[in-house]
């Protein structure tokens, strides 16, 4: 019922011609395009210079994952927001800055956090070899700077596409096998099994 009510405002906001940020979860945004296309509803929210921003990850629903390629068309076939204008973004409670998906692809690190990535023995690996994300935080003041995730990812030193200085983030972002489920994505995802049962 409230994905019929959102379709609702954003099409008398596309009417109207107003500007939409829009910030959820992949899948949230997946499954309210499923419902649009149930209901032959096609927005063109680009006109307005709208935007949609994911970040989280697909959590329960990684068998519904899609491309990133794919999914950024379905926004544009959807919403008629443009490539880019769709950007995901990668970032935890523990970590004080976000990284953010420039247009090609490469999610840009804040540069006061250094990142690694460590092999299986906890070792840092170089740049381009794929392992554990980890990361010192000179900004955290509660608690330790330094983090040790559970996802797999491979650090480039510079985003070989924009030019744009500072470490990215290449390719797709997963769970490290055997990886605790821990953050505040993962009590989302558990009060969302909670929900459905």
């Amino acid at each position: 019922k409230g994905q019929f009510k959102l379709i609702k405002l954003l099409q008398e906001m596309d009417r109207n011609g107003k500007q939409v940020y829009m910030l959820s979860f992949p899948f949230q945004i997946y499954d309210l395009m499923e419902k649009m296309e149930k209901e032959g509803v096609y927005l063109n929210l680009g006109e307005s210079n709208s935007v949609i921003l994911t970040g989280g990850g697909w959590k329960i629903h990684e068998n519904r994952k899609v491309s990133v390629e794919e999914f950024s068309n379905k926004i544009e076939e959807f919403f008629g927001i443009p490539a880019a204008n769709y950007r995901d973004l990668y970032g935890m409670s523990e970590m004080n800055g976000l990284a953010l998906d420039c247009e090609h692809r490469y999610k840009h690190l804040s540069p006061w956090i250094y990142p690694m990535v460590l092999d299986e023995n906890d070792e840092m690996v170089g740049y381009g070899e794929e392992g554990r994300f980890a990361f010192l935080d000179p900004a955290a003041n509660s608690y330790p700077g330094f983090i040790v995730t559970g996802d797999k990812v491979r650090l480039l030193e510079r985003c070989p596409e924009c030019g744009r200085e500072g470490i990215v983030v290449e390719g797709e972002i997963s769970r490290m096998v055997g990886a605790e489920a821990k953050g505040c994505g993962n009590l989302m995802r558990d009060l969302m099994v909670e929900e459905m049962r």
